[in-house]
């Protein structure tokens, strides 16, 4: 996983343009401890599932998570894009564009992969467009 891991930080910091950091901690967790963190024990938007997510220098991901399924890498990669987006400063910047680009480096590593980025992660172009929308400033 190590090995993975640093070749993933390298290749989502060339992708997004980033600095490279040291990699993170990747801890797994069951699927509905996860749901439950990242909405906070609400039901989920729109019927939507977490896959994974980034918090405080840790990625935690899912413990059916496997490495050599290239849907559950991408979701690694869009996790690393949050790692490294992480104490940089980007004024100006909204959760939505913080979203937007690790989108952006997941999809174009699926792509690269031959794959269609929203039948493999299983989000749709309008859920995309909610997750990276910034609607901070709206009433």
């Amino acid at each position: 996983m190590k090995e993975l891991l640093l070749a993933l930080s390298v290749w989502a910091s060339a992708a997004t343009g980033l600095p490279m950091k040291p990699p993170p901690d990747v801890v797994f967790m069951d699927s509905e401890s996860l749901n439950a963190i990242v909405f906070e024990d609400r039901a989920a938007p729109l019927g939507m599932q977490a896959t994974a997510f980034y918090k405080d220098g840790r990625i935690v991901l899912p413990s059916d998570w496997r490495a050599d399924d290239i849907a559950s890498v991408s979701t690694l990669v869009h996790e690393l894009v949050h790692w490294l987006q992480d104490g940089i400063e980007r004024p100006g910047t909204c959760r939505g564009d913080s979203e937007r680009q690790a989108y952006e480096a997941q999809f174009t590593f699926l792509r690269a992969a031959g794959l269609d980025p929203y039948a493999t992660s299983n989000i749709s172009p309008i859920h995309l467009f909610l997750l990276t929308a910034c609607m901070e400033d709206r009433p």
